[in-house]
């Protein structure tokens, strides 16, 4: 079928199709394709919501420390992909968007108060007096890498998950049936007494002559069956060698720069220093004393309270109530009472950065090594492609590889499990499971579409030609079939 399709590639039927998809595509744009960022690229999308390549390696990432509990501590980022925690990562998301999704549209949502109202109930979080610790949750969050408001929000995303589950679950009963099986089944038990006779222990077998065991071999001829082989060529290269040359000039790091300088901003920051008590006296007495002083932490610690260090805080990570004081203030400035859900907060800043684009020089390493991966993926694409057309185009795949420096590897037998008519391995086989599977779906004479070998390089796969299943010659095997039937006799 694809010798078919490649000969009505020449045609000017296809050839006119080919023109009309090329100008229809040009007006749609695909240029995005190939040079917007890749971590925007989406893995999944479920309903309206999209979840990009950026999203699934950031929550994969902060998988990873569960995961070493149960697999080792010595888990790589490759290894633990291997077993699956990509993809039960990438499962995760998915519920929790259709979960999101359905609670937004039954309309459950839970405030902040009610989040924060619970949060104090936790024994956890209780000090001697039973009183809500709140220096206590702040270090649990800055040891989660969490913020008060990233924490609130995400606890609302699982409280409304939960009433979902719920929902669903109550006034569910299992069968008595079920139970009574289940009953049975665990409180049962069975005593055992096994007998095991080994074949080799019959050793009065007498030798079978010449006739036994052709006899035996036409009774038994498909235990002596080789199986279908495959003559292959391969045709390889390298994403490295393609690449190794390509260069990022002054000018095209400029021209770049003024086009990202709106993804480069950075908001404005604050390193902070916060306590956070419930009683208002008190924290109206520790902004008194630390302004005295210009010293919150000892303010803090004479009044029984502890000063915490929040860094980098900018607009979208500091709570609501308390963005129009913080930063409005200046460096070393020490703020009055200020309330929020979580109690009284005294907070002193001890650095500013100020937001704004960074320069060409800050950014320049950033940038050029990001249109040195798109201008890779425009080579690679460009290469593909040209190759693609050279097959379809009915060129044989050895001219192609001396036009384009492709390496060729030559297997002249191979069968569906990898392995030569000597039973062992080929010295180079490349993509094993991609090339085997390629050979064996495709005729004798076609050639495969180009395989990423996940190694960097890509492959191309020709069935050169096709050794039917067929009986092993007699005198060949003639020691399997003795054994086996001695085995069989035993």
């Amino acid at each position: 079928m694809l010798q078919n399709m490649r000969d009505l590639a020449k045609s000017w039927v296809f050839k006119s199709l080919m023109i009309l998809l090329v100008v229809s595509f040009g007006i749609w744009g695909i240029g995005d394709m190939f040079r917007g960022n890749p971590q925007q690229r989406t893995v999944a999308k479920i309903g309206g919501v999209k979840v990009s390549v950026q999203e699934l390696e950031h929550n994969f990432q902060m998988s990873l420390p569960e995961a070493r509990r149960v697999f080792g501590p010595d888990l790589t980022m490759q290894q633990a992909r291997q077993v699956g925690v990509l993809d039960r990562t990438l499962n995760v998301l998915i519920e929790h968007s259709l979960f999101d999704q359905e609670a937004k549209r039954l309309g459950l949502d839970v405030d902040d108060k009610s989040i924060l109202t619970q949060l104090t109930t936790q024994p956890q979080f209780r000090d001697k007096e039973g009183k809500f610790n709140t220096e206590l949750w702040k270090r649990v969050l800055a040891q989660n890498g969490l913020t008060e408001r990233s924490f609130i929000s995400e606890e609302r995303k699982t409280s409304a998950r939960r009433l979902v589950i719920n929902a669903v679950l109550a006034n569910t009963r299992t069968p008595q049936i079920v139970l009574d099986n289940l009953y049975r089944a665990r409180g049962q038990k069975r005593i055992l007494e096994v007998l095991t006779l080994d074949h080799s222990s019959v050793t009065n077998i007498p030798s079978a002559d010449e006739k036994v065991l052709k006899d035996y071999y036409q009774q038994h001829t498909d235990q002596f069956t080789a199986p279908e082989y495959r003559a292959i060529t391969i045709a390889k290269f390298s994403v490295a060698d393609l690449t190794k040359d390509i260069s990022v000039n002054d000018e095209e790091l400029k021209t770049a720069y003024e086009a990202r300088k709106t993804d480069l901003t950075t908001p404005d920051q604050r390193d902070l220093l916060q306590v956070v008590v419930q009683d208002e006296a008190k924290a109206k007495a520790i902004a008194v004393a630390a302004k005295a002083n210009n010293d919150l932490s000892a303010a803090a610690k004479a009044n029984g309270a502890t000063a915490i260090a929040l860094d980098r805080v900018d607009e979208k990570s500091i709570l609501p109530e308390l963005y129009t004081t913080v930063f409005a203030m200046d460096k070393g400035q020490i703020s009055n009472s200020v309330h929020s859900p979580l109690g009284w907060h005294v907070v002193q800043v001890k650095n500013i950065y100020a937001g704004g684009a960074p320069s060409l020089d800050e950014v320049k390493a950033k940038l050029r090594e990001q249109l040195q991966q798109e201008k890779s993926g425009d080579v690679i694409a460009r290469t593909t492609n040209n190759i693609d057309d050279e097959l379809a185009a009915g060129h044989a795949l050895e001219d192609i590889a001396d036009s384009m420096k492709l390496r060729l590897i030559k297997i002249p037998a191979l069968d569906a499990t990898g392995l030569t008519p000597a039973g062992k391995a080929p010295e180079e086989l490349p993509a094993k499971e991609n090339v085997l599977r390629a050979a064996y779906e495709q005729n004798s004479g076609d050639t495969s579409q180009m395989i990423e070998d996940g190694k960097g390089d890509y492959i191309i796969v020709r069935t050169d030609e096709i050794t039917p299943t067929q009986a092993r010659p007699f005198e060949i095997v003639k020691d399997k079939i003795a054994a086996a039937w001695k085995a069989e006799e035993q």
